[in-house]
């Protein structure tokens, strides 16, 4: 019986001491600044290409979104059909740079998987978007665009474009009220009324 009181006394010693360790741990995270956390607001006056944009492109509709800092992010369905058969796709994520005041040149690698997850191998995208004069849509059919996908290996196992051959991109830029997802009136309404 002393055993059985030993053991919960000293696991109360051991959780209250966790507690205060805890607690001391989180006051003094609270207290130092965290370079990561302090977010600077993006600036579409870096460039029109700045934002997030509802694209569609050969695979379909996507997300991408542009950041100041020449990041690139670029989201569409989860798995595709290519040369390698059906295959499980990540994001695209790379890097753009300005190439005219309306025109930006990026580079952005995805990832592909089978079923077991294994990697199959790699899909690069090369593309010259142009954002409209008023700043909300944009389209890519530059003739240099290309799409490169290789094996697990590295070998190249398609290109497409690369010589006028690559589909076009277009899209649209998200924002608040921006009613791209608006194809008429909503539903509850009565038409012809």
């Amino acid at each position: 019986m002393s055993d059985s009181r030993s053991a919960r006394i000293m696991s109360r010693r051991s959780a209250l001491s966790s507690l205060a360790a805890g607690g001391l741990g989180l006051a003094v995270a609270s207290r130092t600044p965290v370079a990561f956390a302090q977010t600077r607001p993006v600036q579409p006056s870096v460039h029109p290409i700045v934002g997030t944009w509802l694209v569609r492109s050969v695979n379909g509709l996507g997300l991408a979104t542009f950041t100041a800092d020449g990041s690139v992010t670029q989201e569409g369905p989860a798995s595709q059909s290519g040369p390698q058969g059906v295959v499980f796709t990540s994001s695209l994520v790379g890097r753009w740079e300005s190439a005219g005041p309306r025109r930006a040149h990026y580079t952005a690698l995805q990832l592909l998987s089978d079923g077991d997850g294994r990697v199959t191998g790699t899909r690069t995208f090369d593309s010259h978007p142009v954002v409209s004069p008023d700043g909300l849509s944009l389209l890519d059919n530059a003739p240099e665009n290309a799409i490169v996908t290789r094996d697990a290996s590295g070998q190249v196992v398609s290109v497409l474009g690369g010589n006028g051959g690559a589909p076009p991109m277009v899209g649209h830029r998200i924002g608040p009220d921006s009613g791209i997802f608006q194809a008429g009136p909503p539903a509850t309404e009565v038409q012809g009324t």
